[in-house]
């Protein structure tokens, strides 16, 4: 029975990533490599991880979440799966059973061969994984850091808690959330908004936990732009002054009105003798009228 493989590159000896490991994590990052071949490039639950390393869950778990910090494992649409294992993992090295057989023939075919002059020989077809086993690396691989901040882990402890997670049994597709948080941290994205826009999205969804925290994401954006909106522009009109100017004669509208009624009143004071012509009940009444411009 053919063993099944996978293609680890020898530029890994010049990977700071890998070569900065402990011996104890570079042997279970090994480990977690062949896991995720018998697994399809993925790697399973917590408990089949830790069942099969023979390691305590908790251990375990600081181990994903060192790897994962360190850009070795990567979240996907399936789960936690090692670092850019679709494109260092080529299909035909699974699908094609034969593919070992026929290079161990080959091999030794081209060991025994006669020299035979050039226009006899056999042209020699060889598959894509062959031609790319020897392909050159273009990944960048200069030194870092380890990126993810307390303040990073503490954020998604939190956001796992209001989702309604078990710190100790979160699920895998889980693993590597402090990366995310760290991005969103290195952004300038305000913890008090993340949180908030977390506890929101999840009051909409009634208690229905999303499979990744990356599910966040777009309302988060949306929160923070909602915050840094301009406040709207009021603007002061000054009154208008209504200048009055008084007229000579007249003077202004109170002056008049207080002309007004003081002839009115003067219509009610007791009617003076000599204001009368006459005598008797047929004796007209004089008034004088006021001067003008009383």
């Amino acid at each position: 029975m053919t063993s099944r493989w996978f293609r680890v590159y020898e530029t890994m000896v010049d990977d700071p990533k890998v070569q900065r490991l402990s011996a104890d994590l570079f042997r279970v990052l090994v480990n977690l490599w062949c896991i995720a071949s018998k697994n399809g490039g993925t790697l399973p639950s917590l408990g089949d991880i830790a069942y099969t390393l023979r390691i305590r869950e908790d251990r375990v778990q600081k181990m994903l979440d060192e790897l994962a910090s360190c850009e070795l494992l990567d979240t996907t649409d399936d789960g936690l799966a090692p670092h850019n294992w679709n494109t260092r993992q080529y299909k035909s090295d699974v699908t094609d059973a034969t593919a070992a057989d026929r290079q161990k023939k080959y091999r030794n075919k081209k060991r025994n061969a006669t020299v035979t002059p050039e226009r006899n020989a056999t042209v020699t077809h060889t598959t894509r994984a062959e031609t790319e086993q020897n392909r050159t690396e273009d990944d960048d691989e200069e030194a870092r850091p380890p990126l993810i901040s307390d303040a990073s882990n503490k954020l998604a402890d939190e956001i796992a808690s209001i989702v309604g997670h078990d710190l100790a049994f979160v699920p895998p597709a889980w693993f590597g959330s402090a990366y995310q948080t760290q991005k969103w941290l290195d952004a300038g994205w305000p913890r008090e908004i993340i949180l908030a826009s977390v506890r929101e999205q999840m009051q909409r969804r009634n208690g229905d936990k999303p499979d990744r925290i990356t599910y966040f994401e777009k309302g988060i954006v949306a929160a923070i732009a909602r915050q840094n909106k301009p406040l709207p522009t009021v603007k002061i009109i000054e009154g208008e002054t209504v200048n009055v100017r008084r007229n000579a004669e007249t003077g202004n509208v109170i002056a008049a009105t207080d002309r007004l009624l003081d002839r009115l009143r003067s219509f009610d004071e007791p009617i003076p003798d000599n204001a009368r012509t006459g005598s008797g009940e047929g004796a007209t009444v004089v008034r004088m009228l006021p001067e003008r411009g009383r």
